[in-house]
């Protein structure tokens, strides 16, 4: 069906005769999530008295073909099944037995104490985490180390600071807090609009099957990682993107950025592109300025209390920390480069500071490639193509890239997919003030490679 944009869209009523219909490769990569989450861990997949049957109406919505709202219904049930219950479970096993094991310790131990911290009147940034982390041990080189967060926050404010709208009354009532709860809350407006947005658009799940059902990304929201937070930054900055309101986009992208400095990276691109666009014609100048001041300003907002407060503790917390220059550090490890260098013996200690060519230089190298590649080509696909460059690059010459970061170069490609890779310009306006660019509204249904392809580039990473 052909759209009055011109574009290519895959309907309820199927493929063109020989495609390949998406809906039944999207059901494919549900089962084998699925099955990969029940292998990682079993005990918090209900199997079968939940997630089979759920896979079944999912068959059945696809081979009856039901309307959108029966679609979307399916596709809720199987994120509630594979997502919502094993973290409520894993919630439960945390509160009932007080074990570190079933939280993260950032995401939902320190960001917990921090809440309670900030609401006794103290500085997050200022105190130990010794006594929540207890028992929270690393195993480097087959012995125990104690887990160097306890002496850091190593989160940006707005991690505890969204946090205080739900946290604040449940301590107010004596009950005990968990972040859980935010990130839950976040995921379920994700999946209902992203699923609703893909269905309208496209016709199938397969965009928001693989960031909101990612095997590595459940895993670590079943735990309480933070990082739904930033998936839903970069959901919302391709929505606005796709409706040409870099605006708004970039204000979502900023208000994930204050919460952890992960997408730091992805920004800087963000940015180079905006300017980009500006020198170009395509984006007006003060649309420009204005997006890059709603990409700062929840940052500059959020910080500021806290730089003026502590400024030293902040600055080791949340920018040398990470670095592996505040102790104690971060042991290497992982499957990055500078654990690849310590596996061959150049570099010989774990807890010591990395040499700066196997950390900072490459990382650097790869930001100036990517900003290079969005200077000259300004759509949505090379801006998030070059993002999920920059932020594989920034990860894998870190002391630690481990399987927990993998989520953020699959989410940034399943995006870029269904990118238009250029802008179009509008009709009539030869000084190229029209739309910045517009979202590709379907993977080609007539052409049986168009759907492979897509169905390779996100399915590849999450493996």
């Amino acid at each position: 069906m052909r759209t009055a944009q011109g574009d290519r869209r895959i309907t309820r009523e199927g493929p063109a005769p020989g495609g390949i219909d998406a809906s039944w490769v999207e059901f494919v990569l549900a089962c084998l999530v699925a099955a990969s989450a029940f292998i990682v861990l079993p005990r918090f997949i209900l199997v079968p008295s939940l997630l089979v049957p759920t896979l079944a109406v999912y068959a059945v919505a696809l081979l009856r073909r039901w309307s959108q709202a029966g679609r979307l219904a399916a596709f809720l049930l199987f994120l509630a099944v594979i997502g919502v219950a094993p973290t409520l479970l894993m919630m439960d096993a945390y509160h009932t037995t007080g074990s570190p094991t079933w939280a993260h310790d950032g995401g939902v131990i320190v960001t917990g104490r921090a809440v309670e911290e900030l609401l006794a009147g103290r500085d997050p940034y200022a105190v130990s985490y010794a006594a929540e982390v207890r028992g929270g041990f690393l195993v480097v080189d087959g012995l125990l180390t104690e887990n160097p967060i306890r002496d850091h926050y190593p989160y940006s404010p707005g991690m505890f600071l969204f946090q205080l709208p739900l946290m604040a009354p449940v301590l107010a009532l004596g009950f005990s807090p968990d972040a859980r709860w935010l990130y839950l809350l976040v995921y379920a407006v994700l999946g209902v609009g992203f699923a609703r947005w893909s269905l309208r658009e496209r016709g199938d799940l397969l965009v928001p099957l693989f960031p909101l059902a990612n095997p590595l990304f459940l895993l670590f929201l079943w735990q309480g990682q933070s990082d739904v937070l930033l998936l839903a930054g970069l959901v919302g900055l391709a929505w606005a993107l796709g409706r040409d309101r870099p605006v708004p986009g970039a204000l979502a992208l900023g208000l994930a950025l204050s919460t952890k400095l992960l997408l730091a990276p992805f920004a800087l691109v963000f940015l180079v592109w905006v300017a980009a666009g500006a020198r170009q014609g395509r984006l007006d100048r003060s649309t420009a300025v204005r997006a890059a001041g709603a990409l700062l300003l929840p940052g500059v907002v959020t910080m500021a209390p806290f730089l003026l407060w502590h400024p030293g503790a902040m600055i080791q917390d949340v920018l040398l920390y990470h670095a592996g220059l505040a102790p104690p550090r971060y042991p290497i490890g992982g499957a990055g480069l500078p654990a690849l260098l310590f596996e061959v013996d150049v570099v010989h200690d774990r807890w010591a500071a990395a040499p700066a060519w196997s950390t900072l230089l490459p990382t650097v190298a790869a930001l100036v490639g990517a900003c290079a590649w969005v200077w000259r080509r300004t759509g949505v696909a090379d801006l998030l193509g070059a993002g999920a460059a920059a932020s594989l690059a920034s990860l894998y010459f870190s002391r630690a890239f481990t399987m927990t970061y993998w989520w953020l170069p699959v989410a940034l490609l399943s995006l870029a997919a269904v990118a238009r890779p250029g802008p179009r310009r509008s009709e009539g306006s030869p000084g190229g003030d029209g739309p910045v660019v517009r979202e590709v509204a379907a993977v080609s249904a007539s052409v049986p490679a168009a759907g492979s392809a897509v169905a390779e580039r996100t399915s590849r990473p999450a493996r």
